[in-house]
């Protein structure tokens, strides 16, 4: 069964330092890694003949190596419930319509739902919020990392992580000033960090079969 095409920016938020090494095929720092990974979809996106456009889907995972091992996945709670659940189903490589390549990185999806997801400002400055029920599950905001007396932000391409997510071109390295979550069903305590790794990037999910 084929879908319609998915398109539009992902972005990483984790608690490793500087660069998550799972973009470099490596244990992430201190042996665990919980993140979050939003994307955003560009208008014209579709699945199952509906519009996805301006809507997100968030990943909060919790892994001791590369490729989450736990996940709790959640879709904008603006979407219609079916249209919702057939993004949360792909994502999860379920039914007719799935991404595996994305179900083998989030691992073992031990929730799932609808969340109010906010995604604002550009590369150079954002801010993502995560609620359910008007509980914050996490947040972040950031901008590029700049190597130091230069003005472009640092890039990398061809890491372990483009073909998996399917990224188009560079991705950008993010510094987060404020990196929050909060996710029971998950490992670990909730935290609150400053300086943590992010990153920003392109994904492009046509149809496949």
């Amino acid at each position: 069964m084929r879908i319609n095409s998915l398109k539009g920016e992902f972005i990483e938020c984790c608690d490793c330092y500087t660069i998550c090494p799972c973009w470099a095929s490596d244990k992430p720092d201190e042996d665990h890694c919980s993140a979050i990974y939003v994307w955003t979809f560009d208008p014209g996106s579709r699945i199952g003949g509906q519009e996805v456009g301006g809507h997100s889907l968030v990943a909060a995972s919790f892994h001791g190596n590369r490729g989450g091992s736990q996940s709790a996945l959640y879709a904008d709670s603006r979407l219609p419930p079916d249209t919702r659940e057939l993004l949360l189903d792909a994502f999860m490589g379920k039914g007719g319509e799935t991404l595996s390549d994305l179900s083998q990185l989030l691992g073992t999806v031990i929730d799932r739902g609808a969340a109010t997801i906010s995604r604002t400002g550009t590369g150079t400055n954002w801010e993502i919020k995560v609620e359910v029920d008007q509980a914050r599950l996490a947040y972040a905001n950031g901008g590029p990392a700049v190597m130091d007396g230069g003005t472009r932000p640092l890039t990398i391409e061809n890491s372990a992580l483009h073909h998996e997510l399917r990224l188009n071109g560079p991705v950008e390295v993010q510094k987060m000033a404020r990196f929050e979550m909060a996710v029971a069903p998950l490992p670990g305590a909730p935290f609150a960090y400053a300086g943590r790794a992010g990153m920003l990037a392109h994904f492009d999910y046509g149809a496949w079969q």
